[in-house]
């Protein structure tokens, strides 16, 4: 459960990002270089794009371990469908997410699913993000402490996490990024951290193939 939540906050903050259709880029006072980058702008930045693609990196630093353990692949995230997450190395994982299904398929050609009714913690943390880059912040103020800092070029985002269940998996979640997320960082109150590097990412085609399409049938 514990590792399966880490996945899901790792690339539901990924997915959910161009999960608004396209807005303006700034209203007049965002283009006021003396005024504030707020949650709102931030918001608009990350939701102009249909769909993104690119790969990543990802390093695991486990308290038990004296070498991290890394991995890495591609990814495919579509508004109107969800996310495909392609590992490759150190093996072949696809993991695909859609508003209320989970599919993974693992090396040996066997699938595990997960539903959203029978899973409601799970699905809870894609909702919770959700919500941060629809700018419903209410909902996250309730769960975390938010600190935003930088401009629209480099900015850093921190959420301190004030109740459970997530008060006791971690104890900060760093996102930094400029036009898109490109490092997300996830400090566990146990001591282990996940870093992922989101690189190479790209907006067209805007629009997918139907082999594409066919990925988030579930």
């Amino acid at each position: 459960m514990r590792r399966l939540c880490i996945w899901l906050l790792s690339v539901c903050i990924l997915a959910v990002t161009p999960a608004v259709a396209a807005k303006p880029l700034s209203s007049p006072e965002q283009n006021d270089p003396n005024a504030p980058f707020t949650s709102q702008a931030l918001q608009q930045q990350l939701s102009r794009y249909s769909v993104i693609q690119g790969e990543f990196r990802q390093t695991r630093h486990l308290a038990l371990f004296s070498e991290p353990l890394q991995s890495s692949g591609n990814f495919l995230v579509a508004a109107e469908y969800g996310l495909n997450w392609q590992q490759t190395r150190p093996f072949a994982v696809q993991v695909v997410l859609t508003q209320d299904q989970l599919l993974q398929r693992l090396p040996d050609g066997s699938e595990e699913r997960l539903a959203a009714q029978d899973n409601p913690v799970i699905f809870h943390f894609s909702h919770l993000f959700l919500s941060l880059f629809q700018g419903q912040t209410d909902a996250l103020s309730e769960q975390f402490e938010m600190q935003l800092s930088g401009n629209a070029e480099q900015w850093q985002l921190t959420l301190v996490p004030t109740s459970a269940p997530l008060n006791q998996v971690f104890s900060s979640i760093n996102l930094k990024g400029g036009q898109f997320v490109n490092q997300l960082t996830l400090q566990e109150v146990r001591g282990d951290r996940t870093v992922i590097e989101f690189i190479n990412q790209r907006t067209e085609p805007a629009v997918l193939s139907d082999e594409e399409r066919a990925i988030f049938n579930l």
